[in-house]
C-alpha cells in the first residue's frame, strides 16, 4: 500500500519540518526517491524502506505503528503541588491510565528542545514554566499543571519557552 507508506513518510518529515531534499541527503539517497514514496508511485522495498528511515532515525516497526492523519494527543490540565516533585507526575497518570503500571522516564529541564517517540500510553506533565509540544498535526501551549496524554505511538517535541521550564515524561510499562 504505497499510499500508507508516502502518507507517513511525509507527515514524519514534515514533523521535523525537513524538505524532501533535506530527508534525502540525511539517508543517503536520491531527493527522488523520496518524492516517488511520498508519492505512492512507487512501493518501496523493506531494505529501501530502511534506508530512508535512518534518516530521521525511526524503527521500521515504529513507522508503521503511526497513523497519519489522527492525534492521539489530548491536553488536560491539572493542581500540581510542588514544581520540583515528579512523583505527583506519577498520581496523576494514574488517573490518566487507571490499571496500568507506569514508569517515571525522565524528568526534563533542559533549555534545548527535546524529542522523542511516543509509544502507547505517554504522559507529558508541565511542572514548572512554559513549554510548546509539537506532535504530528499538534502545536500547543503548555503551562505549569498542564498535560498532553498521547494514546499512540508519535514523534513529539518539547520546547521550553522560559528557562525555569521542567516537565516529566510517564509511560505505561
Amino acid at each position: 500500500m504505497p499510499d500508507a507508506v508516502g502518507q507517513r513518510l511525509k507527515s514524519i518529515r514534515e514533523f521535523h519540518g525537513w524538505s524532501q531534499r533535506e530527508l534525502a541527503k540525511r539517508a543517503g539517497v536520491p531527493n527522488s526517491a523520496i518524492s516517488v514514496i511520498e508519492q505512492g508511485s512507487v512501493s518501496p522495498s523493506i531494505q529501501s524502506l530502511e534506508k530512508v528511515l535512518r534518516g530521521f532515525p525511526i524503527s521500521l516497526s515504529d513507522f508503521f505503528s503511526i497513523t497519519p492523519g489522527t492525534h492521539p494527543c489530548r491536553i488536560s490540565r491539572t493542581e500540581v503541588a510542588s514544581e520540583t516533585d515528579p512523583l505527583i507526575a506519577q498520581l496523576h497518570a494514574d488517573s490518566e491510565f487507571p490499571d496500568h503500571p507506569l514508569t517515571l522516564r525522565a524528568h526534563h529541564s533542559e533549555q534545548s528542545p527535546h524529542t522523542s517517540m511516543a509509544r502507547f500510553d505517554t504522559l507529558i506533565l508541565v511542572t514548572a514554566g512554559e513549554i510548546e509540544f509539537h506532535s504530528l498535526g499538534i502545536n500547543e501551549r503548555l503551562q505549569r499543571g498542564q498535560s498532553v496524554s498521547i494514546s499512540a505511538p508519535s514523534p513529539y517535541r518539547v520546547m521550553p519557552l522560559v528557562s525555569e521550564a521542567r516537565w516529566v515524561v510517564v509511560t505505561r510499562s
